[in-house]
């Protein structure tokens, strides 16, 4: 299982892919906030990763 696993490294390379966003992403993203702790204070954008704080009615 070694050998197999060298061989296909050596011909499949991984090549690595950085998440950078930058602002033009984030503003021509359709978001979709979802919660990011167990408050649901908190929300994230599930596509580009902006944070917000959830806006409670007073």
């Amino acid at each position: 299982m070694y050998f197999i696993e060298k061989i296909l490294k050596f011909f499949c390379k991984k090549h690595n892919r950085k998440n950078i966003y930058t602002p033009i992403d984030i503003e021509n993203c359709e978001h979709i906030f979802l919660p990011i702790d167990s408050s649901g204070e908190y929300l994230a954008c599930s596509k580009c990763g902006k944070i917000i704080k959830k806006q409670t009615k007073s």
